[in-house]
């Protein structure tokens, strides 16, 4: 049986790491790798001699997702954060980090110069609400419902966007893509002057009746997808991979496209090129009866 000091005696043994307190002087960083790994809470403040030092923000253990660091008051962390972005009209320099927005309805609101990262927004709703000079990085935004959403000047990085109807969002839209997922997406009757689709995969996506002059989809995989009525004037197909350009159904001048589209094109229209599909087996002779 151990044994105790006489101070000791008496005193209850916490249960696991996460009831000790470190001293004052311990920096947030040393906390978060050094007390309670095991342990499910959400959020440490580390008590620091500093009392500027901003609260030290914990996903569920551990650890989370491995998200973890310092944000500043400003930042839309936690349940907190996504209280306060249901809750308010206008938003201007936030940064949204990590939150769970799944199905959330985000109608009628205002963001200036805010950027979304790693945040989980699957079926949200975004009715008239208004983005402008904002990015989207790294978010999963699958079936989103973009009603008249307006976005200017609006940057989407490393997103996953599937199965978005993009026909219904606001006039004249100003926005990107690079390095993000967009299959079983539609655009219809939009004009997308200088739109940038950059290394994306855009598998089986409907582009009917767009203005697509000097936009730039290089390096983007259009395998199945669809160009009807469009205007492709001067639209660079550089590196694309399985696009399919019909001339006869869109409006092409000086649009910039890779060899492949050219030869799969010249099959569909009944030649071979030469090098590149195989040759015709010659026709056997009759024979004598």
């Amino acid at each position: 049986m151990e044994r105790r000091l006489p101070q000791e005696r008496g005193r209850r043994q916490p249960r696991c790491r996460e009831e000790c307190r470190p001293p004052c002087h311990i920096e947030a960083a040393r906390v978060a790798h050094t007390w309670a790994p095991r342990c499910n809470f959400r959020v440490l403040i580390a008590a620091r001699s500093d009392a500027t030092a901003p609260p030290f923000i914990a996903a569920d253990g551990p650890w989370g997702n491995g998200d973890t660091g310092f944000v500043s008051e400003n930042d839309g962390a936690g349940a907190e954060g996504t209280q306060r972005l249901l809750r308010e009209a206008y938003f201007e320099n936030e940064t949204f980090t990590s939150l769970d927005l799944q199905n959330a309805d985000l109608a009628d609101k205002e963001f200036y110069r805010c950027t979304f990262e790693n945040c989980q927004l699957q079926e949200s709703r975004w009715k008239d609400t208004i983005l402008e000079a904002c990015i989207v990085r790294g978010s999963n935004i699958t079936r989103a419902q973009l009603g008249r959403v307006a976005l200017r000047d609006v940057r989407f990085e490393s997103c996953k966007l599937i199965g978005i109807d993009w026909s219904n969002i606001g006039s004249n839209p100003e926005f990107s893509f690079a390095d993000s997922g967009l299959s079983y997406c539609s655009f219809v009757g939009l004009s997308l002057r200088k739109m940038e689709f950059l290394r994306c995969v855009a598998r089986e996506v409907n582009f009917f009746d767009l203005d697509l002059t000097d936009s730039d989809f290089t390096g983007t995989e259009l395998t199945g997808s669809t160009f009807r009525g469009c205007t492709l004037t001067r639209t660079d197909f550089s590196g694309t991979q399985g696009a399919f350009l019909d001339p006869a159904h869109n409006r092409m001048k000086d649009t910039r496209v890779p060899l492949d589209s050219v030869v799969h094109l010249a099959k569909t229209l009944g030649m071979l090129v030469a090098g590149y599909h195989d040759e015709v087996a010659p026709r056997g002779k009759k024979k004598a009866r």
